[in-house]
């Protein structure tokens, strides 16, 4: 995801160096191509690899859970993804990926952290709804919209992959509420559960 706060960033830092706006304007357009294009093949590599583990019953995005969690390593992951038969640059353009996944998990996990020091009646009712989708009787988004309810926010930018997993969409760049934080941490606690039953 190319953030729009870090490309303007880069427009300014060309306009002062062109001295022309229209100049600037060209050079940034052309940047933001070469961005967009080499974050597009990143994450269709990812892809490709991705479906690749699971035609040998291995899901990377379980794996990556678990890493997250620190249940396994980033060199556990990297064996991983050599075993299905890529190469190093393969290996290395994965564990970039993740490692900015896990930035935003350690973001969840501190704000999940908080809520829990700050407000025991209302984390002990997150414990309670967080376990009941962990045991599958209540769905993920059953748990966004209780979480909604309760006043966490709207949870925006959130949305289910093909898989019927919950993802954040590429396009979000404004800061992510609590709802989304904590949906997010609880689908990385769902793969690494799903990641232990498998193994």
């Amino acid at each position: 995801m190319i953030s729009p706060r870090h490309l303007w960033s880069r427009f300014e830092r060309i306009h002062a160096v062109t001295y022309f706006a229209d100049e600037a304007a060209v050079t940034m357009g052309r940047l933001l191509e070469e961005e967009l294009a080499a974050a597009e093949a990143a994450r269709a590599r990812r892809e490709e690899i991705a479906a690749a583990a699971r035609v040998r019953r291995l899901s990377l995005r379980q794996l990556e859970a678990a890493v997250q969690l620190g249940e396994r390593s980033l060199d556990d992951y990297a064996a991983a993804v050599r075993s299905l038969g890529y190469d190093d640059a393969d290996v290395a353009l994965l564990v970039t990926l993740l490692a900015e996944s896990m930035e935003r998990t350690r973001d969840a996990e501190g704000r999940r952290g908080a809520i829990a020091a700050a407000e025991p009646t209302r984390e002990a009712a997150l414990s309670a709804l967080e376990t009941a989708v962990l045991q599958g009787l209540v769905s993920m988004a059953g748990y966004i919209e209780e979480l909604r309810s309760r006043g966490f926010g709207a949870g925006d930018g959130l949305l289910f992959d093909t898989d019927g997993r919950l993802v954040l969409a590429e396009d979000v760049d404004a800061p992510l509420d609590d709802t989304a934080l904590l949906a997010l941490l609880l689908q990385v606690r769902l793969d690494a559960a799903a990641a232990k039953g498998a193994a």
